[in-house]
């Protein structure tokens, strides 16, 4: 019975810290979207540009979605 609930404490701390991983991806993917927007708004005026940042728009909004999901 003891293995048992070490069994499950292990796979609590598992989880736990899979979502710890998950949380520090998402993070991450924030910030490199939010510097792929300072970036391209640095780029000169143009359909391309505008094209760009609807992409990255539509990026963080994924991001927003995903982050929902997950609470």
């Amino acid at each position: 019975m003891a293995l048992l609930s070490d069994e499950r404490a292990q796979a609590g701390r598992d989880r736990a810290e899979g979502e710890k991983m998950i949380a520090n991806e998402m993070l991450e993917l924030e910030e490199m979207a939010v510097k792929l927007e300072v970036a391209a708004k640095k780029l000169p005026q143009g359909p391309d540009r505008g094209e760009l940042l609807r992409d990255i728009a539509r990026f963080r909004a994924h991001l927003i979605d995903l982050k929902a999901k997950e609470k």
